[in-house]
């Protein structure tokens, strides 16, 4: 009997994010749900099994920047060796130091922009800063436009807001992109 379970090797990876979050369910209880992406469909079908136990509106993310695995592992590592402990709990403990700045990879930035604004606009607001956009994704209030890395300083939150009539305009480092939302 083989009882090996197969995982392929790499050195990066990403992760899937569901999160259940207060504003949009009535109960208040918000929730996290974490799966790391070996195969994309596979992986996205067991986070869709988890959070199935949960009725509710899930978002589910993607890490925007890969994640270095040795990097993790060390530090997964040392966590371990200074709470013993918490062994019992290695899989969170794993996928959140998978999760830590030190180990990303790539230096995307994740621009969240909520309001009635087509991807006509979007594409001018970063061509007018010489900004390639990677990828433009639609989101429930807006979109999520990906980025490389840039001087921020050149965006007017406040004026982008007032001219497009937008109801939000911000940027993370280390973000996660929208895949979906999800109604159990």
């Amino acid at each position: 009997m083989n009882n090996r379970e197969r995982t392929p090797k790499q050195d990066n990876l990403h992760l899937f994010i569901a999160i259940r979050r207060n504003k949009e369910n009535k109960d208040g209880q918000e929730l996290c749900c974490r799966e790391i992406i070996y195969d994309e469909k596979t992986s996205l079908d067991i986070l869709m099994a988890r959070i199935r136990q949960h009725s509710g509106t899930w978002r589910i993310y993607k890490t925007v920047n890969a994640r270095n695995i040795e990097k993790a592992r060390l530090l997964l590592l040392m966590k371990l060796i200074e709470n013993p402990e918490n062994a019992y709990k290695v899989n969170t403990i794993w996928k959140t130091c998978l999760l830590q700045p030190k180990c990303r990879v790539e230096n995307n930035l994740t621009w969240d922009i909520d309001g009635t604004i087509t991807m006509t606009m979007i594409e001018l607001i970063y061509k007018e800063r010489n900004i390639v956009i990677k990828e433009i994704i639609k989101t429930p209030n807006g979109y999520n436009v990906i980025t490389d890395i840039c001087d921020t300083r050149l965006f007017n939150k406040e004026e982008l807001k007032k001219e497009y009539k937008l109801d939000d305009f911000g940027y993370s480092r280390d973000g996660l992109k929208h895949i979906t939302r999800v109604v159990i």
